[in-house]
């Protein structure tokens, strides 16, 4: 009678506070013995709740954000309000918005097309590729580019140090190929391409640009060919540098008006800037010097603006040995279209200007002079290929740096910075390959994850025949973006594709006269792809 009358009392509480305030009343009454009985009254309950059933269902998009791209399909099984809810385009877009980073139109789209977007972008992470292929040239494949859909290369007849007279562009979606070239076939200095143009430096001072998605051609003329050394080109617009004894000339050219313009900047800092002559001592100079360190270009149109990056070495004045050099210093110098400073950053840090930190790193240098920043996602971020020596006498290695073009500076944070040249990524996911060559065999393996910590290795390619280690080696270069993995190398263009839509050929043959084309089958039970020994 009393305990029934108690809970009466208590359900005669209609307000949170009120109850609330009952239980604590209640608490402070309670015995030892009486505390222990209740905590395992309420240590054998479980609270429970059904967010996605319970939840409105932006708030359940909001939760589905933060989770793989294909947790919604899975879960569907779990019962029919989840199903009916996780089957909304409200939640399913949610995650293909982050993916996609604003660069595809999701206002429209409906669930057939949201669960393909969502198992091409599954396939990708997990290294499930549609097609896999492999092309074996005739000609040789030197400083190829993966841009968009698009595969580009000089094509050399045999290995030679002569300029290529042509370049090649096969569009990997509708397996269009072109060779094109100069008006007089004069040498191919250097080539850089977009997702739009493509460009073509050459021996005589001029740079063809075509159109990669249509057949537009135009042309420009430099002054001389030391502003092909160092050339990049992003959506309509190239640029090119030249360096020269006391300055660095720019050159800024767009494809729709044809309209270009240029601005001189000093090659070294002022005496009296922090990296100055006078900051280092008598007889030494800060300044930029392509024999042993690097220069990159990044272009941005929709400001208007170019980030040039260097590197500015101190040496002694009597020698020039490792041994002599100080720390270097990576500089980053965004300039407008006019030449108009806008921000710089250095890294490492110096003195007031230090806004960005790299690892300690006593010298830096680009595996090459002129090095490409290759794009990790649509975000502004980019890797930079740097051979790094931790120290005056430690040997170098080589390393991705990772550039934010938004601050303008390196970034250390995430696992991308510091990551080795073999691995690749495009976003949140990195591929990275080991080879196996023995005497009767070659093995490729390649290792897929991502930043969610999932990660397998497999062997993606088996060549059998007494030439194949060679052969297999020069598969080194690779290239990624969220549609195709590309490792080019030597006479042989190996390609994991993970769109759906294509023209490409189902069945093997030949490849535009220039080589053979051999789609690789899968064999599950070996988790391999085979190819059979190539022609002689």
């Amino acid at each position: 009678m009393e305990i029934s009358r108690f809970i009466e009392a208590f359900r005669a509480l209609h307000t949170t506070d009120s109850r609330q305030h009952a239980l604590d009343a209640l608490a402070g009454e309670l015995t030892p013995h009486e505390w222990r009985a209740l905590h395992a009254v309420t240590g054998s309950r479980t609270f429970q709740l059904d967010l996605v059933g319970q939840l409105p269902l932006e708030l359940v998009a909001q939760i589905f954000a933060y989770l793989d791209v294909a947790h919604p399909y899975r879960l569907q099984l779990v019962s029919r309000q989840w199903h009916h809810v996780l089957k909304s385009t409200t939640v399913l877009t949610t995650g293909l918005h982050n993916w996609y980073q604003n660069t595809v139109d999701l206002r429209n789209v409906d669930y057939a097309s949201c669960g393909s977007m969502a198992q091409r972008i599954q396939a990708f992470r997990t290294f499930k590729p549609h097609s896999h292929f492999v092309i074996r040239l005739h000609r040789y494949a030197r400083d190829p580019i993966l841009a968009g859909d698009f595969v580009i290369w000089k094509p050399v007849s045999h290995r030679s140090t002569d300029f290529e007279r042509s370049i090649c562009v096969l569009n990997l979606t509708s397996w269009k190929f072109r060779e094109l070239h100069g008006d007089a076939r004069e040498g191919v200095h250097s080539i850089a391409a977009s997702d739009e143009l493509v460009t073509m430096a050459t021996s005589l001072n001029v740079c063809y640009v075509w159109e990669l998605h249509g057949r537009g051609f135009k042309k420009f003329r430099v002054p001389s060919t030391e502003y092909f050394d160092c050339i990049t080109c992003r959506e309509r617009t190239v640029a090119c540098v030249g360096l020269f004894e006391d300055n660095i000339s720019v050159y800024i050219w767009d494809f729709d008006s044809q309209r270009g313009r240029s601005f001189e900047i000093d090659r070294y800092f002022p005496k009296d800037h922090p990296l100055g002559l006078d900051s280092m001592g008598p007889g030494s100079y800060r300044g930029v010097n392509v024999e042993d360190g690097w220069m990159s270009l990044l272009l941005q149109p929709k400001s208007s603006s170019i980030i040039i990056i260097t590197t500015t070495l101190a040496h002694a004045s009597e020698t020039k040995e490792l041994a002599q050099l100080d720390e270097s210093v990576i500089v980053s110098s965004r300039y407008t279209y006019d030449g108009v400073l806008v921000d710089r950053s250095f890294s490492p840090p110096h003195g007031q200007h230090a806004n960005s930190r790299l690892p300690d790193l006593m010298y830096v240098q680009a595996p090459g002079p002129y090095s490409q920043l290759v794009p990790v996602d649509q975000r502004g971020r980019y890797l930079l290929p740097a051979r790094c020596l931790p120290s005056r006498i430690q040997v170098s290695n080589f390393v991705w740096l990772e550039f934010d073009e938004h601050l303008n500076q390196f970034v250390t944070t995430g696992q991308r910075s510091g990551g080795d040249l073999t691995t690749v990524w495009w976003k949140d996911t990195f591929y990275e390959s080991d080879r196996d060559a023995r005497e009767d065999h070659s093995m490729l393996k390649t290792t897929v994850g991502n930043t969610s910590g999932f990660k397998r290795t497999l062997q993606t390619f088996v060549e059998h025949g007494e030439n194949c280690p060679e052969d297999l080696s020069l598969f080194e270069e690779s290239f990624l973006n969220e549609n195709y993995l590309v490792r080019v190398g030597g006479y042989g263009l190996l390609v994991y594709c993970f769109d759906e839509r294509s023209d490409r050929p189902t069945e093997s043959g030949p490849f535009f006269n220039e080589g053979d084309f051999t789609i690789l089958e899968y064999q599950e039970k070996e988790d391999c792809y085979t190819f059979p020994p190539g022609r002689s």
